[in-house]
């Protein structure tokens, strides 16, 4: 088994481009292959886009395999310690023919002193959904 990841990433200004690459082998029948590209552009101070998407083929051995996402997302930075996330997106796999959009929302908190907090929401077409919460403090 073995599995190698290249990665490679370029600013200019204030975009930054990014790619990888991955291959793994798991047996001697199965092998993945995988590509991801993303882009981003530092529109103001406080605001940045971002576009991504990736492509991954389970098992490049067998037919209708593969997973992608394509996505979007905003991120400003409202305060100096509060930050707004929103992201849309679509899913799609081939072993189903199936693609399905999905949107989540997370509003983060740093005041400082270690502590991060943030909560997200997220939600599909489908009408799947998940709240999530999460808090973390360092001591140094």
């Amino acid at each position: 088994m073995w599995n190698i990841l290249a990665t490679a990433e370029a600013t200019f200004d204030m975009f930054t481009l990014a790619a990888s690459v991955g291959a793994r082998n798991v047996t001697a029948a199965i092998n993945g292959l995988e590509f991801g590209v993303s882009a981003s552009a530092a529109v103001t101070d406080t605001v940045t886009i971002k576009l991504g998407g990736r492509w991954d083929d389970h098992d490049t051995t067998t037919a209708n395999t593969e997973t992608w996402r394509i996505a979007g997302q905003v991120v400003a930075a409202v305060t100096e310690t509060v930050t707004l996330t929103g992201e849309i997106g679509v899913d799609g796999e081939t072993s189903t023919n199936t693609s399905v959009g999905y949107g989540s929302a997370t509003v983060a908190w740093a005041p400082g002193g270690g502590f991060d907090t943030s909560t997200t929401f997220w939600g599909n077409a489908n009408g799947a959904y998940k709240a999530t919460f999460k808090a973390s403090k360092s001591f140094e």
